[in-house]
């Protein structure tokens, strides 16, 4: 649609379909990113177990058998949170060096799988992972030996109180 070139090779393009390609770096005064009043979160694109099949909202804790690698939580209170796998994240860096992938939130608002193992969680808790796989749980402190580090997932930001057991 548009490409702008210097000696026959194209330094910046944007194509039909609004993708925006430029060689170089971008400066500016400011740069905002997203939809006007819709929760965003940055991602990086991670490679996976290849055994697990994860979804969006499932924390994810570093593969302790393989360097660079992620898989679903497993256990409470673990101390190797990574983070939860992005919906739909508004910025997404890295390719993964497998086809075995995920985007996994790094910062910003995201849905998690939630489970009231510890109780309804309300809006301001704490979130660790939960004994179910892939899932979190409102951080209880009088749960919490101390004998190893607990991985804050994050905090709520709305409440769960269902009568089912899991959500999001």
């Amino acid at each position: 649609l548009l490409s702008v070139r210097n000696a026959g090779s194209a330094v910046v393009s944007v194509s039909a379909n609004g993708d925006v390609q430029a060689n170089g770096t971008y400066y500016g005064a400011g740069a905002n990113v997203g939809v006007p009043g819709q929760p965003g979160d940055l991602a990086e694109r991670v490679d996976v177990r290849p055994d697990q099949s994860v979804e969006p909202g499932d924390v994810m804790i570093v593969d302790p058998e393989d360097a660079d690698t992620y898989m679903k939580s497993t256990g409470a209170y673990a101390s190797a949170v990574a983070g939860v796998v992005s919906t739909k994240p508004t910025i997404t860096v890295g390719n993964g060096r497998t086809a075995h992938t995920a985007l996994l939130a790094l910062i910003g608002r995201v849905p998690v799988k939630i489970s009231n193992e510890n109780g309804p969680v309300e809006r301001g808790d704490l979130l660790v992972a939960a004994t179910l796989p892939g899932h979190a749980m409102k951080y209880d402190p009088l749960k919490d030996d101390g004998s190893t580090v607990v991985g804050i997932i994050g905090l709520a930001l709305d409440s769960f109180e269902g009568e089912e057991e899991t959500g999001k």
